[in-house]
């Protein structure tokens, strides 16, 4: 019946506004519960003491810095009764049960062996201007990330503050070894993945490019930082997923990707993510989930938060249609991304093809990332704006996303070479001679080229005003021969 579906929305796209699936009902872990605290109204520490202070309490643990905690129930507790005793303690704010929520993968296709969606995105030719720009991190909250994969392992992000198996906390963090990220399921330092899912959103971002080994990521010198909020089964709790993003927050990430949702709505989620996006600029990309559901009708969360700094995604086709599993929603999905028999990284330094808008979403995020990595002034609203007004229309999603279309990486990339000072990484010497032959600028000093541009050195960095962007990329592309193996003298 599912391939008839398939086959069915391939043929005739509009029928997919008249699906209309029922979410499944949301789930909670048994015994927990998130207690928001009003911390104007009394000090944390007693209102703390006074959750440890209940007969059937066995343990609190703090999740979010803005004064949430996890209570954990002694077995056998009754729930109704429990809940009730919590929600009277002077300075609770709200209680909640902490829901479950799912990866949002569908089953693996080894049949279609091929990277279709980097063509279909345009990113070849957002390659050619420019294939990464200046090392930026970013969280990848998932099953974990497998950091020894060899198309991954040179692009994992490594806390400069950490010393890896000393067992101290270091950098005074709150984390011991956190190396690589963290795991939030296990509670220890290493967030290896266990489950296969993260893995590969992770290389879909990341993978190194222009190695000749494997596949190639969005962003061929991205930073991935590994913060394992589900289990083996693909299970991800409210806490886990709101201490993951304080963590990535105080660690001053910029981006994250969320390949994960559920049905119900938390306030403890809903705070993470206002949090991180409202006052410190965080964009979080998220998958808008699997189920055919309307998400206009039944929000999907996180990717349902009505948030400037959260962008929602849909999972298209080769046709650029909905995939038939895709949720939708006109007002509350942005943009759809390639998410059908999507191949890049697996376990143990295999290549998998998965399907899903888990697999949509790290294309836009890795495109979010690839862009603010040349162009750091950007704020969240103009980099959203950049990704959200240069999709290409389509007629299989229109009414379905936002902005009836799918990323275009190389349009998003020209809008902000157009609109925002480019920044080009001259830090270190340019080696010479060119290791592919190519004849061109390899090997010129950085202070020549910036003023054969027009532009300025400043501190190891060539800025371009953003007049004379567009200008600036054609003379390095022509002067470097930029070819799909290549590699431009300039943007290293």
């Amino acid at each position: 019946m599912r391939a008839l579906c398939l086959m069915t929305l391939l043929l005739c796209p509009m029928m997919a506004r008249a699906q209309r699936a029922t979410p499944p009902p949301q789930e909670f872990v048994p015994g927990q519960y998130l207690v928001g605290l009003d911390r104007t109204s009394r000090l944390e520490s007693d209102l703390v003491t006074d959750l440890q202070l209940d007969k059937d309490v066995f343990h609190v643990r703090r999740v979010h810095s803005e004064g949430i905690y996890l209570v954990e129930m002694l077995a056998g507790a009754p729930e109704l009764d429990a809940l009730g005793r919590l929600e009277r303690i002077p300075g609770v704010e709200y209680v909640e049960g902490n829901g479950i929520m799912r990866l949002t993968h569908d089953s693996p296709d080894p049949l279609y062996p091929q990277q279709w969606a980097m063509p279909k995105i345009s990113a070849p030719a957002a390659w050619n201007i420019l294939r990464f720009g200046t090392v930026q991190v970013i969280a990848v909250l998932d099953s974990g990330v497998d950091y020894t994969h060899p198309d991954l392992a040179s692009n994992m992000w490594r806390n400069p503050g950490e010393i890896a198996g000393n067992g101290v906390d270091d950098d005074s963090n709150g984390f011991v070894d956190d190396v690589y990220g963290y795991d939030f399921v296990n509670n220890d330092s290493s967030p290896m993945d266990d489950n296969g899912h993260g893995t590969h959103c992770a290389g879909a971002i990341g993978a190194v490019g222009d190695s000749y080994y494997g596949v190639a990521g969005i962003n061929w010198r991205a930073r991935i930082m590994a913060l394992k909020v589900a289990d083996s089964s693909g299970n991800v709790t409210w806490a886990d997923a709101a201490a993951a993003m304080d963590y990535a927050r105080l660690q001053g990430v910029e981006i994250t990707s969320n390949s994960y949702g559920g049905y119900g709505y938390s306030a403890t989620l809903y705070t993470a993510f206002a949090v991180a996006a409202n006052q410190y600029g965080m964009l979080h990309v998220c998958a808008a989930g699997n189920d055919t559901v309307n998400n206009d009708v039944n929000g999907a969360y996180p990717a349902s938060f009505t948030l400037q700094g959260v962008i929602s995604v849909a999972a298209s086709t080769t046709s650029d249609t909905r995939a038939s599993f895709s949720n939708y929603g006109a007002a509350s999905v942005d943009l759809a991304a390639p998410g059908v028999n999507i191949l890049s990284t697996g376990l143990g330094g295999t290549y998998v093809t998965l399907s899903g808008t888990s697999m949509a979403c790290p294309l836009v995020a890795g495109a979010a990332l690839l862009i603010n990595s040349r162009f750091p002034g950007m704020q969240t609203a103009q980099l959203r704006n950049a990704l959200l007004s240069t999709v290409d229309v389509v007629p299989g999603l229109a009414g379905l996303v936002a902005t009836s279309g799918r990323l275009n990486l190389h349009a998003a990339m020209m809008h902000a070479c157009a609109s925002y000072p480019l920044y080009v990484d001259c830090a270190f010497p340019v080696p010479s001679p060119h290791p592919h032959g190519q004849a061109g600028i390899w090997g010129t000093p950085f202070q020549t080229v910036a003023e054969a541009l027009g532009a300025e050195c400043q501190s190891g960095t060539i800025v371009v005003k953003a007049s004379t962007c567009v200008m600036a990329v054609q003379t390095i592309n022509s002067a470097c021969h930029i070819s799909s193996i290549g590699g431009s003298a300039v943007f290293r």
